[in-house]
């Protein structure tokens, strides 16, 4: 991960900006590893519990429905670790021009999904199931350059469960 967030800082600091929205802090660690590099995260998150628990450790943060909600900006970069395997296809379709709009020149959207093809729902880790919609790196570059968008740089990584 730490890769991840590296190219995110290196590509934020070479446009001259500074500014990331992180959508989906959750405990913060992505944000805290960033600014550690210099680089400044405005955290948000769609669980109330997340934004009061970055509150409490003293983090400004902001409740935000990724799928309807204000991305605010000028962003440097927008990121979305372990966010967007929740929306489905369409529902990822419907945001990338809204992501692209807040970016600088030269800005990126850094996120992160599940390898594969289709969608599952899963109980893994929390007490409830989660929606989830896997993808592969040309149907994630179709539905970025239909919306003006290209893929830079895409990575693979064994993660605990899935690629």
């Amino acid at each position: 991960m730490e890769r991840y967030l590296d190219k995110v800082a290196s590509r934020v600091l070479a446009t001259n900006g500074s500014s990331v929205l992180e959508i989906g802090s959750g405990p913060g660690w992505d944000a805290e590893y960033l600014q550690a590099q210099g680089v400044v995260v405005h955290r948000t998150d769609g669980a109330r519990a997340f934004v009061d628990r970055l509150g409490a450790n003293g983090h400004d943060a902001r409740p935000l429905d990724v799928r309807t909600g204000d991305l605010g900006g000028p962003h440097a970069a927008i990121i979305a670790n372990a966010v967007l395997v929740h929306l489905d296809r369409q529902q990822f379709a419907d945001l990338i021009p809204r992501v692209r709009d807040p970016l600088v020149a030269g800005g990126c959207f850094a996120f992160t999904f599940k390898e594969g093809d289709g969608h599952a729902w899963a109980a893994d880790k929390l007490t409830g199931p989660r929606s989830f919609t896997y993808w592969t790196e040309p149907g994630v570059r179709s539905g970025l350059e239909g919306s003006g968008m290209s893929l830079v740089d895409a990575n693979q990584w064994d993660g605990q469960r899935d690629t």
